[in-house]
């Protein structure tokens, strides 16, 4: 493939040109490097696109590296593509995590394991659909372009992220830092955790991540993974809303806004705290409601680590770290109500628990 026009792409740039097709350009080699959680994720396609979208679900801005991660994604006329892992480790590219992804049943999870056209492959297809969309072998990859080709291979490569960081469990969770203490928001989807977390962080505190929570076992602590934010319909903080008025100029009620998290907050950089609150969110109230509780074995069922984390070191050692997680943790029932008095109330609970 060439690579002498080679053209750089801000992972910024890419979530402020939204709805833009572009389509691929044979003969050039686009690159886009994105940093999240200490990793620096290299990217080489033929087509921008791809680029684009991995931009919208993984997003990063300039930041430190402690590990390196590269991939080709090559694409042609032709119904098919590659993705090449240019690393030796074995567990980049590992199916593992989808296989037991799809076993758990997750309503969240895309993917479903099918019949591989090959022997020695292992084959995968969206959750509602039979037709192959990923085959794996060794450090390869092959899709098929089928209907969200690209957003999936944007979450394949967010599994690797995860999968990489073995000193690292995720959670399907937001959090935020609240006066030098970690505040983690779990529940099922639609249950408010983006818009809990936001609304804190209208009112100043730092957003650590609105849709994946990366806790650190070693040490207590969750550390910033600011993947774009996704600000789905409904009920919205003042703030927010506000915010997001004077960056997109028009917007549907219906749209799903997703961008970079500093393009619409005004707080102070995140960085790693410990983690002191777990707040499992319950259905909607006509008032935020919340009450707190002692940690139990019923917690940890609550708990929904990404199954990445269950790849990237032992399951035994995995569930030991939940459970002493979970014991040096205060842990709430939470019914959210309007955002800003949700806000308020855990702002009111929770302040001053770091000293």
């Amino acid at each position: 493939m060439p690579r002498a026009d080679r053209s750089r792409i801000s992972p910024r740039s890419i979530l402020h040109i939204p709805g833009r097709n572009i389509g691929s350009f044979p003969g050039f080699v686009f690159s886009a490097t994105f940093f999240i959680a200490g990793i620096a994720l290299d990217i080489q396609s033929g087509d921008e696109a791809v680029l684009r979208e991995i931009a919208s679900v993984i997003g990063g801005d300039d930041g430190p590296a402690l590990t390196r991660l590269s991939f080709l994604i090559e694409t042609s006329a032709e119904a098919t593509g590659t993705i090449t892992a240019r690393t030796d480790d074995p567990i980049v590219f590992t199916t593992e995590d989808l296989v037991l992804g799809e076993a758990i049943g997750s309503p969240d999870f895309p993917f479903r394991t099918i019949e591989p056209g090959e022997e020695g492959w292992t084959a995968f297809a969206w959750r509602d659909d039979g037709a192959p969309l990923f085959e794996f072998r060794n450090n390869v990859c092959r899709f098929w372009k089928r209907d969200g080709w690209r957003r999936a291979v944007a979450i394949l490569l967010l599994h690797c992220i995860y999968r990489i960081r073995r000193d690292a469990i995720f959670f399907h969770a937001a959090t935020v830092s609240l006066d030098g203490a970690g505040v983690m928001f779990i529940g099922p989807k639609g249950a408010g955790k983006s818009t809990s977390s936001l609304a804190l962080a209208a009112r100043g505190h730092p957003l650590l991540g609105d849709e994946t929570a990366s806790y650190l076992p070693a040490s207590g602590q969750v550390e910033p993974f600011l993947r774009p934010v996704g600000i789905k319909p409904g009920p919205r903080s003042r703030p927010i809303a506000q915010a997001l008025l004077r960056v997109r100029a028009a917007e549907s009620e219906d749209e799903i806004v997703r961008m970079s998290p500093s393009a619409f907050l005004d707080t102070p950089a995140p960085k790693p705290v410990p983690l002191r609150s777990i707040i499992f969110l319950e259905t909607f109230a006509d008032s935020p409601r919340v009450v707190e509780t002692e940690p139990s074995t019923h917690d940890l069922a609550l708990l929904q680590p990404v199954t990445s984390s269950f790849v990237n070191a032992p399951r035994s050692q995995r569930t030991l770290e939940l459970v002493r997680m979970l014991s040096h943790c205060r842990t709430f029932r939470l019914s959210p109500s309007d955002p800003d008095e949700t806000a308020c109330l855990v702002e009111s609970l929770l302040g001053g628990l770091a000293s």
